[in-house]
């Protein structure tokens, strides 16, 4: 691999500090903490990304001035010597595996909630949060600060980096994107104040180059400092320019910053057909140019022992089976994966199929471009009964057969098709209901749509696709309000007929017309081959969702361990 990627892996430097390669973990809040406190939780974490071999971790954000300061109520906390012994066993849980360490510093400003605070929000001016599709907020007006607060909350920021370098971190980041008080000062629409604080980008500034200079003169020139900027806001409620961006980031140069991560945002109320979420970050030296990359959560870097031989069945070829089949022969087995379908994938095609969803078609062709290079045996179209396979005697068998369907014990259930079997390309008359407000349901709502049906989602809990990542989830509910489907919380279904669906809402019956009635209620494992060969194989496992439905990436995770463990 250090021939392959030379760069890559060649030790990186931010300022003094010096990495074993040039991959960054950029910080991804767990709201793991005990009430601000780390904990074993947050440690663990951290910790198995270091094993992983990335060359520098960012410390998740972190508060610098609670309670008024904080995003959630169990968000990481460091204005007060109090924190320190336990972010002291974060760091050093972290450097005993070679892996650098810098803490994420912020406040959350306009954007903390009051329920959470029991404060009325502060920011720079008393201008509320516009909602945003993005970020799914909006929120009441704060209260604008004085220039005596904003010194004192500078001054927090100071400390808190102060006590980061008594715990051990080895840096530390400002973070001023998304709904923080960082970008809310850079803002001309989240900033208005006309005084030494406000006006233009020179006073705008004006915080951050105040917080870097307290920081280096609290921590000294060689405790390295990293912005985490909003280069550009778009959108309806856009206030910083590229050109403002740009000025920005030469302004934490020369105050002494010695990285920068950039980021964009957008404030929109709702999402139109055209967005689709995404993200871009690079850190980037004071020479000006980007040297490291974003990394995984976990990237396993270390050479894997490899075993003697053995013979190892894969059943399925979705992505928990290909990981493991993978995994396995790169550690030296000789590995045979049967599908029984024609295809490579598994449920990656039917979780693709709704608009938007392009991306993931790639995926298709890596799963396709491991079994080749790793010299996996495949075959496709090939259904291997327990009889079959223990007639082949094999060292190992995975099962990774997938799901079923769940079956929904009410009168007329039977006439529905299943979601999956519609993003397969099954037919939909005019009138469709879906029996389900899960991800699935909603994207095959919109999948419905986009094609003229007129669609009903029916969902018994009170909100739709509460199990989506927050983005792409309103992304998704802003498609469906305005592609026009009718959308059903708290809505529970009594009966399918020929041309009804029977369903109780607020109390009362409500008939609604459909002649394509659409389950998606869920999965069940298909565990059944498994259970076959318990106790007649002499290596047997269970991935992927024949062993638990879940996303695509637990799948990855638990076929890469089973082959590991092989």
């Amino acid at each position: 691999m250090t021939d392959k990627y030379p760069n890559l892996l060649s030790k990186g430097t931010i300022g003094t500090l010096e990495t074993r390669n040039k991959t960054v973990m950029c910080a991804m809040g767990i709201n793991q903490s005990d009430k601000g406190f780390v904990n074993d939780a947050v440690i663990n974490h951290y910790a198995e990304r270091a094993k992983g071999g990335i060359g520098l971790i960012m410390i998740e954000v972190t508060c610098v001035d609670a309670p008024v300061g904080l995003n959630t109520s169990n968000m990481l906390v460091a204005d007060d010597d109090k924190y320190i012994p336990g972010l002291t066993k974060l760091t050093d849980a972290i450097h005993v595996h070679g892996a650098k360490c810098m803490l994420q510093l912020s406040h959350t400003g306009r954007g903390s909630r009051r329920k959470i605070t029991g404060h009325q929000p502060v920011a720079p001016s008393a201008v509320a949060m516009p909602y945003s599709f993005m970020m799914g907020l909006g929120n009441e007006e704060p209260r604008a600060l004085t220039i005596k607060e904003i010194q004192e909350i500078e001054d927090k920021y100071a400390q808190a980096a102060l006590r980061a370098k008594k715990a051990g971190f080895d840096g530390v980041e400002i973070h001023s994107v998304g709904y923080y008080m960082g970008q809310q000062f850079l803002s001309s629409t989240a900033n208005v104040r006309t005084d030494e604080y406000g006006g233009n980008p020179e006073n705008r500034v004006r915080f951050h180059l105040n917080i870097i200079g307290k920081i280096k003169k609290l921590c000294g020139e060689d405790f390295p400092i990293v912005v985490k900027l909003s280069a550009v806001e778009q959108g309806e409620d856009a206030g910083i320019t590229m050109q403002d961006g740009m000025y920005y980031a030469k302004r934490f140069q020369d105050a002494g910053a010695d990285a920068i991560e950039v980021l964009a945002g957008t404030w929109k109320k709702e999402a139109g057909l055209e967005d689709m979420p995404d993200s871009a970050s690079i850190p980037s030296s004071r020479k000006g140019q980007g040297d490291a990359v974003r990394g995984m959560p976990y990237w396993e870097m270390k050479t894997m022992i490899i075993p003697s031989g053995k013979q190892v069945i894969v059943v399925g070829g979705g992505v928990a089976g290909v990981e493991a089949a993978r995994i396995a022969s790169i550690r030296g087995h000789r590995v045979s994966l049967y599908e029984r379908s024609g295809q490579i994938g598994g449920q990656i095609f039917q979780a693709m199929a709704p608009p938007h969803k392009e991306n993931m078609k790639p995926l298709i062709a890596y799963l396709e471009k491991q079994l080749s290079i790793h010299n996996v045996e495949a075959h496709l179209n090939t259904e291997l009964t327990a009889e079959e396979i223990i007639s082949r005697k094999p060292d190992a068998v995975v099962c990774a057969t997938g799901v079923r369907p769940s079956v929904l014990p009410i009168p007329g259930f039977d006439r529905a098709v299943h979601a999956k079997d519609i993003l397969d390309g099954g037919e939909c008359k005019e009138k469709a209901v879906i029996i389900g407000g899960g991800s699935v349901g909603c994207e095959t709502a919109e999948y419905l749509a986009e094609q003229g049906k007129k669609v009903t989602v029916i969902e018994m809990l009170d909100t739709m696709a509460e199990k989506m990542t927050n983005v792409a989830r309103t992304i998704l509910m802003g498609h469906l309000k305005g592609l026009g489907v009718e959308l059903l919380t708290s809505c529970k279904c009594k009966e399918i007929t020929e041309d009804t669906v029977v369903c109780e809402l607020d109390g009362r019956e409500r008939r609604i017309p459909a002649d394509t009635v659409i389950a998606a209620v869920g999965d069940r494992p298909n565990d059944s081959l498994y259970q076959e060969l318990q106790g007649k194989v002499e290596e047997l496992y269970n991935v992927g969702d024949s062993a638990c439905p879940d996303s695509i990436a637990a799948a990855v995770s638990q076929g890469y361990y089973c082959g590991r463990n092989i």
